[in-house]
Order: C-alpha cells, then sequence, then structure tokens
C-alpha cells in the first residue's frame, strides 16, 4: 500500500504506537483489579487477561475496517490509512518476536535463576527438554498421521513430513503464565526449577526440529533419494552443536563481558555502565544466530552467567538498577506478546478444520504425557542404589557374636566354631538371597521426582508464541490449516489450562508458601553435616556385603 505523501506513512506510524500505549495502559490498570481479586485471579491468569484484550481490541479494528471499505464516500487516502493501521494491528511479525520479544524474557528467566538448584537438577531438565520435546514431537506427529489414514481427518489429508513438523513447533512449551502462578505461590523450587529450565532448553530443541523437518519437507521433492539421510544427518550435527556449543557461547560472553567491566572501571560513569551492562540482553542472542546456534539456549544461560561474573564486578547502584530494567523489560516483553497473539487472532486468513483441531489437541496431549511420565521414572529409577537389607544387618550382627562367645570358651573352641559355622552359614544364606534392596539414598532424595510433580509437569507444558511463530513460518500448502490448529491450541492451553493451574496444585498437595532462601540455607547445612559422616558409612555399609 502506498501512500500520497511521506507524511502519510508518519502518522499512521505514529496512531500505532499511540493505541499500543493505550493498550498496554489498559492492560496494567485490569491487571491490577485482577491481583486485587484472588478468587478471580486463581481461575483466570494475567496472560489470560492479555490475550482477551487483544481478542476484542482485534474485533474492533475487524469490525471498523470492514465499515470504512464499504463506506463509498470515505476518502482514498484515509482508506489507506485506516487499511494499513488496521494491518498493523491484525499481523504478528515472526521476525520481531524472535528478535526482540524473545531474548529479554530468556535472559531475565536465566539471570533471576538459583545456579545452585538449577545445575543440581540439570540432568532431568536436559532429559526432557531434548528426548521429551523429540518423543513429543515423533508421537504427536506421528499419531496424526494413523489418524489421517484411518479417516479421522476427514478431506484434510496432510503428509507424514508435513504432521511431524507441525509435532515439532507444537511440543515448544511457553510457561510464562504456568511460571507466574509458581512465583506467586511459591512452591517447591524442585518443581520450580524443573519446570522452567525445561520449558527454557524445550524451545530451543523444539525449533531445531522444526526448522530440520521444514528444511526436509521444503527439499525432499526436488532432491529425491539422499535427502532424508542428508537431513537426519543435519539434524544430528545441528543439535550437537547446539547442545555444546550454545550453553558455552552464553558462559563465555558473561566471562568476557565482567572481565571488561573489571578492566575498565564504569563506576564513575553510572549511565554508561547501565547502558553497556543492559546490552547484555541482545547481543548473545544475535551472535548466536548469526553463527548458526541456538539464540534460546546462549541468552538463557547468558543471564546466568552475568549474575555470577558480571555483577560483582558492577557499581552496587548499576547492579539493582540493572535487575530492575530486565525485569521490566521481560514483562513489558510478554505483555506485547500476548497482545499480538490475541489481536493476530483477527487478521488469520486460516482454513479450520475442526477434526483436525480436535485430534491435534488430543495428540499434544498424549505426546506431552509420553515426554514426562517414562522419562521422570526412569530418572528415578536411575537414583537408586543397592543397598543392604535389615534382614543381612542382623545376621552379621549375629555372626559377630557367636565367633566372640567361641574365642572365650576354654577348650571347646573348635567344636563351637563348627557349631557357629553351621549356624552362620545358614543366616547368611537366608540373608544373601535379600541382602540388597535398590533404594533412593538420603543424598539424592531432593532430586526425587514425585507422581504429583510429574502430573504438574505434564499439566505445565503449555503451548504459546514459540508454537504460534513458527506456525507463521510453516512450508507447504497446507499451511492455514495448521496455524489455525496451534492457534486453538495455544488459546486452549493459556486460557483454560493455564487458569487452572492455581486449582491444581492445591489438588496434587504440592508444597507452597516455600522460602526459598531458608531452604537454601537448609540444603547447603544438609550437606555440610552429610558430607564425611555419610561418605564413612556408604564405605562401611559396602565393605559388609559378601
Amino acid at each position: 500500500m502506498s501512500f500520497s505523501t511521506e507524511g502519510d506513512e508518519i502518522q499512521t506510524r505514529s496512531l500505532y504506537f499511540v493505541l499500543f500505549a493505550a493498550l498496554l495502559a489498559t492492560v496494567f490498570i485490569l491487571a491490577k483489579q485482577l491481583h486485587d481479586h484472588k478468587r478471580l485471579n486463581a481461575v483466570f491468569s494475567e496472560a489470560a487477561l492479555v490475550l482477551m484484550v487483544g481478542m476484542i481490541t482485534g474485533g474492533i479494528t475487524r469490525s471498523i475496517q470492514a465499515i470504512s471499505s464499504t463506506n463509498q464516500n470515505t476518502d482514498d487516502d484515509a482508506v489507506a490509512v485506516e487499511s494499513v493501521l488496521a494491518n498493523s494491528i491484525l499481523s504478528f511479525s515472526p521476525n520481531v518476536f524472535f528478535m526482540a520479544l524473545l531474548p529479554p524474557i530468556l535472559f531475565h528467566s536465566g539471570y533471576g535463576l538459583r545456579r545452585e538448584l538449577f545445575y543440581r537438577h540439570i540432568k532431568p531438565i536436559a532429559l526432557f527438554a531434548a528426548v521429551g520435546t523429540l518423543l513429543s514431537a515423533l508421537v504427536t506427529g506421528l499419531s496424526l498421521y494413523g489418524i489421517g489414514r484411518l479417516g479421522g481427518l476427514g478431506a484434510f489429508q496432510p503428509s507424514v513430513l508435513e504432521l511431524l513438523t507441525f509435532g515439532s513447533l507444537i511440543a515448544a512449551t511457553d510457561t510464562v503464565s504456568v511460571v507466574a502462578v509458581l512465583q506467586a505461590k511459591r512452591v517447591d523450587p524442585h518443581l520450580f526449577y524443573l519446570t522452567l529450565g525445561e520449558s527454557a532448553l524445550n524451545d530451543a530443541v523444539a525449533l531445531v526440529l522444526f526448522e530440520s523437518f521444514g528444511e526436509l519437507l521444503e527439499k525432499f521433492g526436488e532432491n529425491g533419494q539422499g535427502t532424508l539421510a542428508r537431513s537426519t544427518l543435519q539434524f544430528g550435527l545441528d543439535f550437537s552443536l547446539a547442545a555444546v556449543g550454545s550453553p558455552a557461547l552464553g558462559i563465555l560472553f558473561g566471562v568476557g563481558a565482567a572481565l571488561v567491566f573489571k578492566r575498565s572501571d564504569f563506576r564513575d560513569h553510572k549511565m554508561l555502565e547501565l547502558g553497556l551492562y543492559s546490552l547484555c540482553m541482545y547481543v548473545p542472542y544475535t551472535i548466536a544466530e548469526c553463527i548458526n546456534l541456538s539464540g534460546i539456549v546462549s541468552i538463557f544461560f547468558a543471564g546466568m552467567s552475568a549474575r555470577r561474573y558480571i555483577v560483582p564486578n558492577l557499581s552496587t547502584e548499576t547492579a539493582h538498577n540493572g535487575e530492575a530494567i530486565f525485569g521490566l523489560a521481560a514483562y513489558l516483553a510478554e505483555i506485547c506478546i500476548f497482545l499480538e497473539l490475541g489481536m493476530s487472532l483477527w487478521g488469520l486468513k486460516a482454513k479450520f478444520s475442526w477434526a483436525f483441531i480436535g485430534w491435534s489437541l488430543l495428540a499434544c496431549l498424549i505426546g506431552r504425557a509420553v515426554a514426562i511420565y517414562p522419562l521422570a521414572n526412569l530418572w528415578n529409577c536411575s537414583l537408586k542404589e543397592s543397598q543392604l537389607n535389615d534382614a543381612f544387618v542382623e545376621a552379621t550382627e549375629s555372626f559377630d557374636i557367636e565367633v566372640v562367645k567361641a574365642q572365650n570358651d576354654d577348650g571347646l573352641f573348635q567344636d563351637d566354631v563348627s557349631v557357629s559355622s553351621a549356624s552362620i552359614s545358614a543366616q547368611i544364606g537366608f540373608a544373601s538371597r535379600i541382602k540388597r534392596k535398590r533404594r533412593t539414598p538420603v543424598k539424592r532424595k531432593d532430586k526425587k521426582i514425585s507422581l504429583p510433580m510429574m502430573h504438574f509437569l505434564w499439566f505445565a507444558g503449555l503451548r504459546g508464541a514459540v508454537a504460534y511463530a513458527c506456525a507463521r513460518k510453516f512450508p507447504g500448502a497446507n499451511r492455514d490449516e495448521f496455524i489455525a490448529a496451534t492457534m486453538f491450541i495455544v488459546l486452549f492451553t493459556i486460557v483454560i489450562m493455564g487458569g487452572a493451574t492455581e486449582l491444581l496444585l492445591g489438588i496434587l498437595k504440592i508444597a507452597t508458601n516455600v522460602d526459598e532462601d531458608k531452604y537454601m540455607e537448609e540444603w547447603h547445612k544438609e550437606r555440610m553435616l552429610r558430607g564425611a559422616f555419610h561418605d564413612f558409612g556408604m564405605f562401611r555399609e559396602k565393605d559388609l556385603v559378601v
């Protein structure tokens, strides 16, 4: 759309920003009212509120656009300005989302983590994020393909590659609304870090899967044989490089930035110090994307690295202001994302296949279950160790008593030893069959994922802006159907499942109002007390095993 003068374009952009600023102010006021009503907030999350505001705004904009287009007396230039303004409001740009809005959210997530707890639970987090996301994508895609072969999808018959690509993007989770509830309720830190960590790393794996299957979908018809093998190999290389290089880049960036602040003392130039520090929200992400690494993982670890290495080299005022800026930027980015999602619903030119949407939602939930329950039980089994059974301990104690008695009887030493040996053999023979039992040792109890935690992790796998942004870039002729299905699943999980998060915490009886500082203090104290005595006990226990 062209304008008669450059001033019309400036006017349109100015109007857009004025309207968006007014929307933000409206959201802030309504959010304050929502938080003041505890009962309503328990079943209606802030993310759902922002989505509803965006949907209402989009609906009004769509109606005004339709009225203006049918009005014959309207000036052409005015119609052009209104049309461009409406299209701007009703559109959703994946590039703006990935490059401008996502980095502050992930940086702040990493910045606010307690490194000790995150790294202590890094193995199950990585297990869920890597293997779980892959399982979820494959189960979702292949189950939909099977349903389609049975005629469950009606006239809509996508290919298996299209469904695997869709399964990859819909496997990306967005726990913004869930994490907000967990923070407000102060749940068990173990569950909190599992949820947050798995969500951040899950997005990176889902993006790699989506790009790999999308590339395969685009090139399969052109390259013929060998494309599948090459794409599979390329996926393995990309995933391995991202898994190693992306966290390393984020950590190295934090160390390098810390050296810059240490060597160049900015403490007398607070604004320059704060400005340079604020760039940390974007620079690692853009560097990672330029060298084909995962910007999501890099910026997440850059946030943790910044808290660990950069903050000690800053002035107290800059460290405090920087933390406030990171939090504000992340919050504003989240609000903008959900507003854009709600408004862009009315700008969709998608085809709704309700059979496909219904089966997709069910397949998505099943895929998430396959990604959580088997892997969580596998992780719990890996925590167990072979330990001595009480019956074996009693047998060894009686063994010591009888040998001592035999040595204290003069003249009957040989006879008593034979009797004791027979008794000992019987006891040891019985105990040897039950002497070991696999149990989770005390030092690993806090790593165990309980059944209520499994239920919550399954429930917390909401779909959000990452999945929708990928859907907008979906390759192939059936793009509109997949966009419609993704949008429906996003709305359902955020509004319905996200709103039930607080209720689910009560049903599952998950601990809330946990003081994280006190939790960490007790955890460190237990580690100190267990230290040498626990290791000595384990050593003695192993010595007793026959």
